[in-house]
C-alpha cells in the first residue's frame, strides 16, 4: 500500500489498528480518557448547513482526512483547500464567520480519522459541515466498512450535520475500488460528494500544474480546484433547496461498530527497556499510538499473552504520520491478558504515546 507523505519539521504521531472479535468486558486499568457517543435519536433541527449558507449564518467546519486535507503541497496552510473553501463561502454568500477545525494527519487511514472524530466530539463545538478526505493510504479490502464507520460516528455525534466526502484528485478516473465505495456510501447516506476528479480533469490545466511530482499532493492551484469542487456541491444543493437534515439509514456493510473510544496513555503500562506491557481484558478495536521517526527505521512488535501478533516496520527520510492498518483477531481476551509492545530503539519507545480501544 502506497502512502501519502508530507514533509514536516518534527516527528509526528500515527496509529496502527489491531482488531479483536468480542465487544465486551473492561480494561483492568482505568483509561486516561474516554469518548462516548450519544445514542442516535434522529435529526433535531429544521434546517441544515446549506440553508445556513444561503441565509448568511456563521458556520463551523470539521475537516477529517489525510495529508491532502492537511495542506500537503500547498505553500502555506492558508492555501490549503479547506481554508480556500472557507474564504469562498464568506465572499460568495456574505457569511461573516466560518470556523475551520482541521484534525487531518499526514499518512492517515480512515481508522485514524475515526479516532480523530471521537476526539473532536468532546470539544463542545457543534459542527455544521464535515469534510472527509481519505482513500490513498487505506487498504482496499477494508476501506468501505471503515469509511462507513467514520460517517456514522460523525452523524451520530452531530445528527444535523452536512457530510461532504471528497474524491481525491490524484485519481485520474473512478476505477479505484475505494473511490467507487465512497460514491456508493454517499448515495446510501444521501450525501453529496465533492468530485475533485471531475474538476481537475475539466480544468484545462496540465496535470503537472495541479499535482506535485509525488503524484498525490495538490499544488496551490490544485487546492483551489478542490475548493471549487466543494463550492460546486454547495451551489447545487442550494439550487435544489436541499435544506432539511437527512436521517441516518441502516448500515450498508454488516460489520461490528463501536460507540466508545478509550485511550490508555503509556503511563498505564509497565515499562521495561523498550517494552510496554498493558494488563487488559477488553475486547475491541485496538490502536497503537506511535511515532514515525525521520531517517531511521521504526519497528515495534505486539504480543498478546506472550504470543507475537504482528510486527510493524517503517522507514522514511522525513518525519510524517503513517498508518499501518493490520487487522488482527484477538480470540482469547481474559481478565489476566496482557498486551506487550516492544520497540526497536529507546528513542522510538520514548515517543510511544499509548493504546486505544474502540468498543
Amino acid at each position: 500500500m502506497r502512502h501519502i507523505r508530507m514533509r514536516l519539521g518534527s516527528a509526528l504521531m500515527a496509529f496502527v489498528l489491531v482488531m479483536s472479535v468480542s465487544m465486551t468486558s473492561v480494561f483492568a486499568a482505568s483509561p486516561s480518557k474516554t469518548c462516548t457517543l450519544p445514542d442516535y435519536t434522529g435529526v433535531t433541527a429544521e434546517h441544515n448547513a446549506y440553508w445556513k449558507i444561503k441565509n448568511k449564518k456563521n458556520l463551523n467546519i470539521l475537516v477529517i482526512g489525510d495529508s491532502i486535507s492537511n495542506n500537503a503541497g500547498a505553500s502555506s496552510a492558508k492555501n490549503g483547500f479547506q481554508n480556500v473553501f472557507a474564504r469562498n463561502l464568506k465572499s460568495t454568500y456574505g457569511i461573516k464567520k466560518v470556523n475551520v477545525k482541521n484534525v487531518s494527519y499526514s499518512g492517515n487511514t480512515t481508522y485514524c480519522g475515526i479516532v480523530n472524530a471521537f476526539m473532536a466530539s468532546t470539544n463542545g463545538v457543534e459542527y455544521d459541515i464535515a469534510l472527509l478526505t481519505f482513500c490513498a493510504n487505506d487498504k482496499k479490502s477494508i476501506f468501505g466498512r471503515d469509511f462507513e464507520q467514520l460517517i456514522r460516528v460523525v452523524q451520530t455525534r452531530y445528527p444535523n450535520i452536512v457530510i461532504i466526502p471528497v474524491l481525491e484528485a490524484w485519481n485520474k478516473n473512478y476505477k479505484d475500488s475505494r473511490i467507487k465505495k465512497i460514491i456508493k456510501l454517499s448515495k446510501h447516506y444521501n450525501l453529496a460528494y465533492a468530485d475533485a476528479i471531475k474538476v481537475f480533469n475539466n480544468s484545462g490545466c496540465k496535470r503537472s500544474k495541479l499535482i506535485k511530482k509525488d503524484g498525490y499532493h495538490a499544488t496551490n492551484l490544485g487546492h483551489k480546484l478542490y475548493a471549487k469542487a466543494l463550492m460546486n456541491v454547495v451551489e447545487a444543493q442550494i439550487e435544489a433547496q436541499n435544506f432539511t437534515p437527512k436521517e441516518m439509514p441502516d448500515m450498508m456493510y454488516s460489520v461490528p461498530t463501536y460507540t466508545t473510544l478509550a485511550c490508555y496513555g503509556k503511563g498505564k503500562a509497565t515499562k521495561k527497556g523498550c517494552a510496554y506491557t498493558f494488563k487488559i481484558n477488553k475486547s475491541g478495536y485496538y490502536g497503537v499510538h506511535y511515532t514515525t521517526l525521520a531517517k531511521s527505521r521504526t519497528v515495534f512488535t505486539v504480543y498478546l499473552d506472550g504470543k507475537k501478533i504482528f510486527t510493524k516496520s517503517y522507514k522514511s527520510d522525513v518525519s510524517h504520520n503513517n498508518i499501518g492498518f493490520v487487522p488482527i483477531t484477538f480470540n482469547k481476551i481474559s481478565p489476566k491478558s496482557k498486551i506487550k509492545i516492544v520497540f526497536n530503539t529507546s528513542r522510538a519507545a520514548r515517543k510511544f504515546k499509548g493504546l486505544m480501544v474502540g468498543y
